[in-house]
Order: structure tokens, then sequence, then C-alpha cells
């Protein structure tokens, strides 16, 4: 009697457990089920696995090509893949996947024969002391490893709830991993899922891959597309004038620098005039005096004296005028409306010049051109009468037409390499943002070639150079 007692009490726990076991697994699909993102949902089944089953670390890896690795871990939301730690229970994982079953160590007695090098190597140099590793299967194939580590070992039931809750949880991690992909890998397992009705379950991928690449080696042999020639260009204009200093000194005031826009006659800078004052002071001085002189002289009938005095007083006039047009010529002023390319106001600013050194370029917003330079190597391919166009660095999103209007014949030497210089002309509207000095990348339209020959030219033209005899 006490032996169906106790017989029944067995049965009724080991029910018990069993539905404790199903409600947790239902409560964690619950949670599973909620999230939208494949990494929310693993941090979501890490977190909840050891608060349950009290691990100090859950950790889930994906198999991604050959390797496994680390999708998350319990309580860490950002962690380094190269740390020793986690490329060791990687290779923990791996070792669990490449057994396909289950692995715990330290072993029990009971288990069957397992490799566990890779979780004896972890657990003495990063782990805890007891750790299980479960493979997460579809189709009976291993795409996912959980591992759990605690202080203390894990018991057989909950080595069995574990196994039961991996069943359950891989479909839904499936299904969100294949959702969270972004579109290139979404758009070919779409593609693949729908040719393997038409070629088969085996290698469909392999066969597609090998039509693409045929059809693709046909196009490139066979297929001719526009050839263009890319060279660095720059936008100029000969509306260019050279601001020189009109006499030695130093500059006292700076109006502009570098990219402002200037009206005709506007004042771009001031020279320090306080020398010429005492200067123009002196000379009206001596003006005075030989004034006063050449009276005396003709008061008194000193016709040689007078023509002294006359002689002195027509150089002080003179010198005075001079004074005067220096003193006007001090304030600088731009000969027309246009922008300054040359010119920084932190260099200028009380800097010493000397008659004649070139202090601004303006240069007028009209008349631009672009200047190419082309390598020697394509400069047969073009002629006057090409169109192409031009893209600025500052705004490379617009294009710009161009026409070939000038080609030079002789070639110089830039950055250690022969260029030839061609001039085109702009077609449409010039743009209020433009300014002289622009540089961007032109492509020039020569005419259709064949794709093979548009890549392999240049190694055509270098080996016929180099290995001819």
């Amino acid at each position: 009697m006490e032996n169906n007692i106790s017989s029944n009490e067995q049965e009724v726990l080991h029910l018990k457990q069993r539905i404790d076991l199903f409600e947790q697994t239902l409560s964690l699909m619950i949670l599973l089920n909620e999230e939208e993102r494949f990494l929310s949902a693993v941090m979501t089944l890490c977190n909840e696995l050891a608060t349950r089953f009290q691990t100090s670390r859950v950790g889930l890896g994906w198999l991604e090509g050959k390797y496994v690795r680390i999708q998350g871990m319990s309580h860490i939301e950002h962690f380094e893949p190269k740390m020793g730690a986690v490329q060791g229970l990687e290779a923990a994982m791996e070792e669990a996947r490449d057994q396909n079953e289950e692995i715990v160590f330290p072993s029990p007695v009971e288990q069957w024969t397992a490799i566990v090098r890779s979780h004896e190597t972890y657990v003495r140099k990063f782990g805890s002391e007891h750790i299980v590793s479960i493979p997460l299967r579809i189709n009976d194939n291993p795409v996912a490893i959980l591992s759990c580590e605690r202080s203390r070992p894990f018991t057989i039931d909950e080595i069995r709830a574990l196994r039961m809750i991996c069943d359950q949880v891989i479909r839904r991690l499936y299904e969100l991993k294949l959702s969270d992909r972004w579109f290139g890998p979404r758009l070919l397992g779409w593609i693949r899922g729908k040719l393997s009705k038409i070629f088969g379950f085996e290698h469909t991928f392999a066969k597609l891959m090998s039509l693409v690449c045929v059809a693709l080696l046909l196009f490139i042999i066979f297929g001719e597309i526009m050839f263009r020639i890319k060279a660095p260009c720059i936008l100029k204009t000969d509306q260019l004038s050279y601001i020189q200093a009109p006499f030695n000194g130093f500059i006292s005031k700076v109006e502009v620098q570098i990219g402002d826009l200037v009206k005709k006659d506007e004042i771009l800078l001031e020279l320090d005039t306080r020398d010429l004052r005492l200067k123009e002071a002196e000379v009206v001085a001596d003006i005075h005096q030989f004034s006063r002189a050449e009276e005396k002289a003709r008061s008194q009938d000193y016709l040689a004296d007078m023509r002294i005095a006359q002689a002195r007083l027509e150089k002080a006039q003179l010198e005075l005028k001079r004074i005067l047009y220096l003193l006007d010529q001090a304030k600088v002023k731009s000969p027309f409306s246009g922008i300054v390319v040359q010119g920084e106001r932190q260099k200028l600013l009380g800097a010493p010049v000397r008659e004649g050194d070139i202090m601004y370029k303006v240069a007028e917003m009209r008349d631009y051109y672009i200047q190419l330079n082309v390598d020697e190597q394509d400069i047969h391919e073009i002629k006057i009468g090409d169109t192409g166009k031009i893209a600025f660095i500052s705004r490379p999103e617009q294009k710009f037409p161009i026409k070939i209007t000038q080609i030079s014949y002789t070639a110089q030497v830039k950055e250690k390499k022969n260029i030839f210089e061609i001039r085109a002309q702009l077609e449409g509207t010039p743009q209020m943002w433009w300014r002289s000095g622009m540089s961007g990348i032109g492509q020039i339209d020569v005419g259709n070639r064949k794709i093979i020959w548009i890549f392999s030219h240049r190694t055509i033209d270098f080996i016929r150079l180099y290995m001819w005899w």
C-alpha cells in the first residue's frame, strides 16, 4: 500500500515538473514572439535563461558560413568579437556543432564519450566551473549553439529543460534571422527558392551563378558601351586681374579675403600712409620756402637766385603731386566686379610690401572655360568637337556638359607624368556658386568601344610597348 502511494506521488511530481517545464517554455515563447528583431530576441532568450537557471553566463552562437559566431550574451549588450573569452567560447560552440551533440563539462560518469578539448580549455582560462553546450537544429542540421555556464553542475532535468526550450525557440529565431538580413541576401534567398522548382533541389544557387557568369562573360566580350576618358579639370577664366602694391610700405587695413565677391572700385585694402603724410608736410613747407625765396630774389632783381628758386619750387610741386598720387593709390580698389581668388587676410594684414608685389588676384565672373589635363595615353582618342561632362568636387551630384574647343600639341610634365592641356567650353548658363580655380573630374565621350577592350587595352598596350622585339 505504501509502495503504491509512493509511486503515485512520484508520478504526480513528475507530471508537475513536466507542466512547469511546459509553462516555462510557453512563457519564453511568448516573450520571443513579441520581439521583431533577431538580436533583441537573442538577448531576451539569454537573459531569461540566465535568470531561470541561475547561470553566470548564457551565450548563443549562430553558424555563419563555416564558423560559429556569437550573436549575444546575457546581460552584455556590446562585446568585442576579438576578445579571447569570446573566441574561446566560439571554439567550444564549434566543438559541439561539429559533433552535433550536447556537451556537458565536466562530463558526468554516465555521459557518452565526446571530445571536450575546447570546452576544457575555455573553462580553464575564462569560464565558470561547469558549462553545457546544446545544438539548435533546423531539419536535423545544427544552425546555432546555446552555451550556459555556472559554478554548480547542471542536473539531468535542467539539461532536459534546456533541450526542450532550444527545440521550441529555434524556429522563431531562424525566422527572425532570415527576416533581419539586408535586402541583397533576402532577394538572393527568394530567387534561389523560386529557381529550385525549375533546376531541382541540388546545387540550385551554383547553377544560377553559372548562368549569370556565362551571360556576363558574353556581354563583356561582345557588348559595347560608351568609352569615356577621365581627366582632372579646373574652372578658369581669362578675365583675371593682378592687384599690385603701388609703393613700398606696410598694409594697415584689409577689407576682403579669398572667396569674397567684390564690386568695381570697392576698396580691397589700405597701405600705411604715415610716412607719405610726413613727406607731404615737408614738401609743402619747402614749397612755401622756395616761393618766398623767389619773391625776395625778384624784388632785389637777383635774376640767378630767382631762377634757382623757381627750379626748386617746380621740383617741390612735382614731388607734392607724386605724393598726392601715392596717397590716392594707398586705397587699393578692385578694377571690376568679380571674386577674389588669391589673397588671405591673415597673411596680408601688417605685412611689408614692395612696389609691384602681387597682393590680390581678382577674377571676373564671366567667360568661364574648363581646362582638362589628359594623360598622354589617351590624348590620341580625343578630337575637337567631342562632348562630355564635368563634376566639381564641391558639388559632385551636379553634372555640366562641355565641348572640346582646343587641344594643346605640346606635353607638359606634372607629377612626373606627361599631360596635355585641353580647353573645353561650358554649355549652359554659368552658376552663381562657380569660382575660378574650382577643381573636379571630367569625362569625355569618345565613342562606343567593346567592354573587354575598355578593361584590357591598357594592359595590352603595356605588353606591346615593353615586350616587342
